[in-house]
């Protein structure tokens, strides 16, 4: 079992599912390696065999609450609501302060709104803020005393019917469109697991941007409708946040155990206190297994960061160059700190935005944690929604050009790249929105991008980590620019529009559940 879950840590599903296995052939009756493997096939997207290992699990051992938890998130994603809310309604009955109340709200939204067209809302817009924000950060549902809760499912609306395949035809193209596109997402890093469900979501999101994008630039259909956006309710011009606000809605409805929201969507008071994602390196002394590899280069920003920010004397200073772990930076500072990295703007030449926290914190009985904290204040928000503005605008009238400068372009789009991972405007899945973006921009362009990311590189990091678009450039050109592969665009344009096919939250989710 600790072999089948070190694998599972390491990010090697095939290995985590061979231990497993074996372990149960071992002991057929013990629940706990159903849980263990049911939850490492979640984190591959095989929802339907990890739902065979988590209901064997519940039914070995009723009383454990993460199997049944886990169940129902798993039937959340299928599609399978009235379950998914039967066990979520045991849980919170049981556990009153337990946060699957929270998704439990979310599959009462979700169903209710199975057969909506898609264009016709947003999530965003119309979930409670201090809703979202309490699940952010797992608040107790006890807390919410206005808060009004649902009470019980639409019964005339039927659960997605789950199936492998698909009958319509235009799905099957753009899921074999998609296939490759998805992939690409994937960190050839320790601790990430190959979901191949995120994959259909971000291949099928990618065509969709690519596809938006071409009619907003070929054929000036840029406005976005009303309800739909989730920086204005009201009918708007088409922006860089709406591109982005079309891989956010993907990855809300790809795995409703995230809670994926737009920071400035939260509550106003904690909007203007500066809600932060937060990213640990080391906890106590733990190594993050994803997120370690990037210490070293943080360590050392960190140490030049101080000596600039930390108004230290001369003593200080020479212990600071001689610092080679977190306990000697702590014993310098001898209190929790955090030096601010910066990101230099490119629509307003020689200033410079507050990029991330580099965060050390005591963490007794022994040990630190250290993290990177990026908060998000209106102020802050401001100046990214204008560096933001300024590139995407660029790119457009790039793009709108006869005759394409693909440099230009590219660099551009790494440009917006780079300034949404510094911005971080997503209470979770800014690093997968990114890369969505990316290959979306780059499709819509009539490139893509066929090669993985390098083992080891991180896009995101490598954005976090530099404090100028034009060295994440060329860190990433090796991999980018040399890949760029011209596709047919009168092929591409003849493929099905996702907007189209998709149109509802059912359609989505049987997507989703295609093989």
């Amino acid at each position: 079992m600790n072999l089948a879950q070190a694998y599972k840590d390491l990010g090697n599903y095939f290995k985590a599912e061979e231990y497993f296995t074996h372990a149960l052939r071992l002991d057929e009756k013990y629940s706990q390696a159903y849980f263990l493997r049911g939850m490492c096939r979640f984190g591959a997207g095989r929802h339907p065999e990890a739902l065979n290992d988590l209901s064997e699990a519940v039914m070995l051992n009723q009383s454990h609450v993460d199997s049944r938890h886990l169940r129902a998130v798993v039937q959340h994603g299928l599609g399978m609501f009235r379950g998914a809310i039967t066990d979520y309604e045991i849980l919170v009955s049981a556990h009153q302060d337990h946060f699957a109340f929270y998704q439990m709200e979310c599959a009462y939204y979700y169903q209710s709104h199975l057969d909506v067209p898609i264009n016709t809302y947003n999530m965003d817009q119309d979930l409670d803020p201090l809703f979202k924000e309490s699940w952010c950060k797992r608040v107790s549902p006890l807390t919410m005393r206005n808060y009004k809760r649902h009470t019980s499912l639409d019964i005339k609306i039927p659960d997605v019917v789950y199936s492998e395949t698909t009958q319509n035809p235009k799905i099957q193209i753009l899921i074999d469109y998609s296939r490759d596109i998805g992939k690409l997402i994937q960190m050839n890093s320790p601790g990430y697991l190959p979901n191949i469900r995120q994959h259909r979501f971000a291949g099928l999101a990618t065509i969709e941007i690519a596809q938006t994008l071409r009619a907003v630039w070929k054929q000036g259909k840029d406005m976005v409708p009303e309800n739909v956006g989730s920086v204005s309710k009201a009918a708007h011009k088409f922006g860089w946040r709406d591109m982005y606000d079309i891989c956010v809605r993907w990855r809300q409805f790809s795995e409703p155990n995230d809670p994926v929201w737009w920071v400035d969507m939260l509550t106003s008071k904690q909007f203007n206190e500066g809600f932060g994602s937060h990213t640990p390196l080391i906890t106590k002394q733990a190594e993050v297994v994803r997120y370690y590899p990037e210490f070293k280069r943080a360590f050392g920003i960190t140490k030049r960061l101080m000596s600039d920010q930390c108004n230290l004397n001369s003593t200080a200073q020479k212990k600071l160059k001689k610092a080679k772990d977190c306990k000697d930076l702590y014993d310098i500072m001898k209190k929790d700190f955090f030096v601010i990295t910066p990101c230099y703007s490119l629509a307003r030449p020689g200033k410079y935005m507050e990029g991330t926290r580099l965060t050390l914190q005591n963490a007794p009985p022994e040990g630190f944690e250290y993290s990177i904290r990026t908060p998000g204040t209106p102020a802050r928000w401001a100046e990214f929604h204008h560096e933001l503005t300024f590139l995407f605008n660029q790119l457009s009238q790039e793009a709108k050009k006869p005759d394409l400068n693909l440099e230009r372009a590219s660099d551009l789009i790494l440009s917006i790249t780079f300034y949404w991972y510094n911005f971080l405007a997503l209470s979770r899945g800014a690093a997968s929105c990114g890369q969505v973006g990316l290959l979306g921009m780059f499709l819509a362009l009539g490139y893509k991008i066929p090669a993985e990311a390098p083992t080891g590189l991180m896009p995101d990091w490598e954005a976090i980590l530099r404090p100028r678009p034009q060295e994440y450039i060329d860190a990433l050109k090796p991999w980018i620019y040399t890949s760029r592969t011209a596709i047919n665009c009168e092929e591409f344009d003849k493929l099905p529009k996702v907007s189209e096919v998709f149109t509802t939250l059912r359609t989505v989710i049987e997507g989703l559940n295609v093989k």
